[in-house]
């Protein structure tokens, strides 16, 4: 009897041995699988990946909220998901397919049955060979470059890639022959630079000629200019202080084809007067302007600037392009007038009594005194101005023969 009884007994023991291993498999079994490649975190795991409890967000702990790559997110019908392929809808949990392809709602989306990724704020179709992401910037190839599109100073034209240059002119940054210049595109001849939008200017075997008239022009000569804009004409000149200068004919007056260079009392060099002086000439205040020109010539006068603008085309709106330099600045010289940017000055002190001057607009606007209250400016668009002079101003000088 007592023999049956142990037999019975351990006959139990092994039973309930069974039953709870039977249950521990099934548990296992029905466990959360976590995707592969991310970092998986639930209340029913513990910290299945081994990631240091210290830096795992606590909330990824609780009964209804899974961790996913170290983000918190609320379980699907008490169940975690996978994000990266996955949504839940009515606590189900669906995987997501655009046109029957599947894709990752975290970073993509389905528009119009395409697949787009997230880029920066932006979308785009990441298949296209044309198009990617750079630094969170969505990018378009253009030839064999690649631009963001999104950047009103670029475009794609005939698979080139253009810059902007000023307001509506566009160039081929990448051509070392071309360049942006004060807004203006330029092309490179021989050593110089010239405007592509001037009609007048064309490059021969890397000289660079000016129209005059019917006929091309160097426009390097250093002894002829075009008379009015249309007939070729040698220089005039004068010598004055020991320097030689060159004088043109426009309309009916004979104007300095130079800024004066005449070191006076009253007139000063702006930076390096070893060079500024030599290209741009001397800054005067208005005292000294008005008796620094030779014998036989004035400073020019509110009428010879006004008969100027009146000769020249365009006048006062675009008179400006056709007085400027080619070289050395961005005009088309068709008086040979070969006007540069020198800049202007102010002397020290409010009284303008300062010995000290600061230049400004060099390399970008000329200013020359207009009889004895006004001074007239360009720059670098096309604009002739006119502007009351104030106390301590200082301009370049063109004198005009009486």
């Amino acid at each position: 009897m007592n023999k049956v009884k142990s037999v019975l007994f351990v006959a139990g023991v092994l039973l309930a041995l069974a039953f709870a291993f039977s249950c521990s498999s099934n548990d296992d079994r029905n466990e959360f699988n976590p995707p592969s490649g991310g970092n998986f975190i639930s209340s029913s795991d513990g910290n299945k990946s081994g990631s240091s409890s210290s830096s795992v967000p606590k909330e990824c702990y609780t009964a209804d909220k899974f961790c996913y790559d170290g983000i918190v997110y609320d379980k699907c019908g008490g169940m975690p998901y996978n994000p990266t392929s996955q949504i839940c809808e009515n606590g189900v949990a669906t995987t997501v397919e655009c046109n029957g392809v599947e894709y990752n709602p975290l970073t993509q989306r389905c528009q119009l049955n395409v697949v787009e990724t997230k880029c920066g704020s932006g979308w785009y179709n990441a298949s296209s060979s044309n198009l990617r992401c750079q630094n969170s910037v969505l990018e378009t190839k253009c030839g064999s470059n690649w631009y963001n599109a999104s950047n009103s100073n670029f475009r794609c034209q005939d698979n080139v890639l253009e810059t902007k240059c000023g307001s509506n002119r566009w160039y081929d940054a990448s051509n070392s022959n071309l360049r942006c210049q004060n807004y203006v595109v330029e092309a490179k001849c021989g050593s110089g630079w010239y405007n592509v939008s001037y009609s007048d200017f064309r490059c021969q075997n890397n000289v660079l000629e000016t129209k005059c008239g019917s006929d091309w022009i160097n426009s390097n000569f250093t002894t002829h200019y075009c008379k009015n804009g249309t007939t070729l004409t040698q220089y005039g000149s004068f010598e004055y202080g020991g320097q030689t200068y060159k004088t043109v004919v426009i309309g009916e007056q004979v104007w300095m084809a130079e800024n004066l260079n005449y070191n006076a009392n009253g007139s000063k060099c702006a930076y390096d007067p070893a060079n500024y002086c030599t290209i741009y000439g001397r800054l005067y205040d208005n005292t000294t302007a008005q008796k620094v020109c030779p014998i036989g010539w004035h400073l020019s006068s509110s009428l010879d600037w006004s008969n100027l603008r009146t000769n020249v085309i365009g006048g006062p709106n675009t008179g400006g392009r056709y007085l400027k330099s080619a070289i050395g600045w961005n005009g088309q010289d068709t008086y040979g007038f070969s006007a540069l940017p020198g800049g202007r000055g102010d002397t020290y002190g409010s009284d303008g009594s300062g010995s000290n001057v600061d230049s400004y607009g060099v390399g970008d606007e000329g200013y020359w005194w207009e009889g004895t209250c006004c001074y007239q400016a360009i720059g670098n668009n096309e604009y002739i101005s006119r502007g009351t002079a104030r106390k301590g101003m200082m301009n370049s000088v063109r004198c005009v023969k009486d």
